[in-house]
């Protein structure tokens, strides 16, 4: 059975989130949910990062005001960013001039 996206928002906001209240907290994470770009396992880039290496997505953080922050691993270490850091896309042009 494939679940619409307001059907698995009511479901974490029940199940996981806030699973003794619904009304305005599910709204409010239904519109964070909204937010999110990128979903765990994705294979990302920082659009900072001179060697442009491969990081994968393996958290996501809903944080107050209804931002989303993204822990990227590569190798052992995480750490965290913001979409706006992130691409899907490698940067050839900055590999290729450092």
């Amino acid at each position: 059975m494939v679940e619409t996206d307001k059907v698995v928002e009511e479901r974490l906001v029940k199940e996981f989130i806030f699973p003794d209240t619904v009304g305005i907290k599910a709204s409010f994470v239904g519109a964070m949910l909204r937010n999110i770009e990128y979903a765990f396992g994705d294979m990302v880039y920082l659009i900072t990062d001179l060697d442009q290496e491969q990081r994968m997505v393996t958290a996501i953080y809903l944080r107050p005001g209804g931002s989303v922050s993204y822990g990227l691993s590569i190798g052992a270490g995480e750490s965290t960013h913001y979409a706006i850091e992130i691409s899907r896309e490698r940067d050839i042009i900055k590999l290729t001039t450092n």
